[in-house]
């Protein structure tokens, strides 16, 4: 299967473990570029993997950051720890 070009809000939540709530933020801020497909809002990708970049980047500048990202259902757990994901 190819890879997605946009994204549901919660297929997005799931596969960055964060939650609706910041994820609308996120749009209401411009962080998160959307279109509209009748009235389902979706995600780009490409802006989608521009703002986890901007998190790793973020993330690698901290000299001692820790984020831990579980998604809801507490099944996947990422680790960013020095840039590095397990």
């Amino acid at each position: 299967m190819s890879n997605p070009v946009a994204r549901t809000v919660k297929d997005f939540c799931r596969a960055y473990g964060i939650g609706a709530s910041k994820t609308y933020e996120l749009i209401r801020n411009g962080k998160l570029q959307t279109v509209k497909v009748g009235t389902r809002t979706l995600i780009t990708e490409s802006s989608a993997q521009t703002w986890w970049s901007d998190v790793l980047a973020a993330s690698t500048s901290a000299s001692t950051f820790d984020a831990r990202i579980v998604a809801r259902n507490g099944a996947q757990r990422r680790i960013a720890k020095a840039g590095i994901l397990t």
